[in-house]
């Protein structure tokens, strides 16, 4: 498919001859989001292309595969629901307002920053996408304009793509706003969100009573509380504590942005799996993710203590973001929250449980506990961040 057939955003250059073509899920400020389906790559084909042998250095001593070509993705991973292998391509393009070296360096740098961040939440055990590579191509390298028979498309002139793994499942957004409408069967399922097809549904040409339509939409519109929406809340709970623990700030932390990969939708699954579901939740984008020191709890240095406050704030200013965005999305969400912050509390619980076994044969005693004091304080400094919003704290 030539660059003049496509309908919106061109794709990457290394995508724009591509067959199937990528679909293109999302679009951001800062990046765009494509589907990438590369079954039709033969194995016998990737031979042709070099092994993934170069890496990108992406920081703190951590690297990422170095993609060429399309091809060395053939043999890396495989959709066993529907026995293809799906890519996501998460794309930062070429900026025209900023100058070309700072466009550059932003858009080089972010997608590392990205991938450092993906790879060192993996490596902790945190469930997030897999980084399969990082390929940076533009539309210089002379294939592009092969394939666009001599023009170059503007739109696709660079790019800084990430290629993550494909996350089979919905958001926890969805998740909960479909276990809110019980009328709504699996198969009848589009995506959008239930407070919009109410809104939709309302009869645009009855004004008179647009305020009562209004009141009565958002009566219909409440969030579901039962077992599995509340051990959905209280994992979330936990996950976000790890992540945390291991340094990672996500910087935006949604219910879009948290993906459920074993969804229960009717009453029916609920009465098999009541006592034995556990709920497979993934993080994603981490576009705005930022890294700082593990927690630790075993040195007395007051520089160590006072960078261990300033994580405080930011882990904090994550939380109120997550806070805001179920109470604004989900309305009557409040017990769901209460969840999260006793999974986010239990799981600092735990490793101080840990420190405790650890440490009892040597009887060291100074550690234990500490951990749940490094929650208290997150928790403490969250109360600090309600009364003056989403700003940081930067003097006192």
């Amino acid at each position: 498919m030539s660059t003049s057939e496509w309908f919106g955003p061109s794709p990457p250059p290394e995508l724009i001859s591509h067959e199937p073509p990528p679909k293109l899920l999302s679009q951001g400020a800062e990046a765009r989001v494509w589907l990438v389906d590369i079954s039709s790559i033969r194995n016998d084909d990737a031979t042709d292309a070099p092994p993934i042998k170069a890496n990108v250095s992406v920081g703190s001593g951590i690297n990422a595969p170095k993609l060429y070509s399309l091809s060395q993705l053939s043999s890396v991973s495989k959709d066993t629901d529907n026995n293809k292998m799906i890519f996501i391509c998460k794309e930062r393009f070429s900026k025209k307002y900023r100058h070309p070296q700072l466009d550059v360096s932003l858009t080089k740098s972010r997608t590392k920053a990205e991938a450092r961040c993906l790879i060192r939440c993996k490596k902790a055990d945190v469930p997030c996408p897999t980084v399969f590579g990082i390929g940076q191509w533009s539309a210089s390298d002379g294939k592009v304009g092969e394939r666009n028979s001599g023009t170059t498309n503007p739109a696709a002139a660079s790019s800084s793509c990430l290629f993550l793994e494909h996350i089979n499942g919905c958001t926890i957004r969805h998740y909960f706003e479909e276990r809110s409408n019980p009328a709504t069967e699996k198969s009848e399922l589009t995506g959008e969100p239930h407070a919009k097809r109410a809104r939709c549904e309302e009869d645009p040409s009855d004004s008179a009573n647009s305020d009562t339509n209004q009141a009565q939409v958002q009566d219909r519109i409440t969030t579901k509380i039962d077992s599995h929406t509340l051990v959905v809340a209280h994992t979330l709970g936990t996950l976000v504590a790890k992540m945390h623990a291991a340094g990672i700030i996500h910087g935006d932390l949604t219910t879009s942005n948290i993906m459920l990969r074993n969804p229960s939708w009717t009453s029916a699954e609920d009465n098999d799996n009541n006592s034995s579901w556990e709920p497979q939740l993934v993080l994603i984008d981490f576009g705005l993710a930022t890294s700082t020191a593990p927690v630790q709890v075993n040195n007395n240095n007051n520089n160590k203590q006072n960078k261990q406050q300033h994580n405080a704030e930011d882990k904090a200013v994550d939380l109120y973001v997550l806070e805001r965005a179920f109470l604004s999305t989900h309305p009557e969400s409040e017990m769901l929250v209460e969840q999260v912050w006793k999974g986010y509390q239990s799981h600092y619980q735990g490793m101080d449980d840990e420190s405790e076994m650890k440490t009892e044969d040597v009887g060291d005693t100074n550690s234990i506990g500490a951990y749940s004091c490094v929650a208290n304080s997150v928790m403490n400094r969250l109360e600090q961040v309600r009364l003056r919003g989403r700003k940081r704290e930067y003097f006192g």
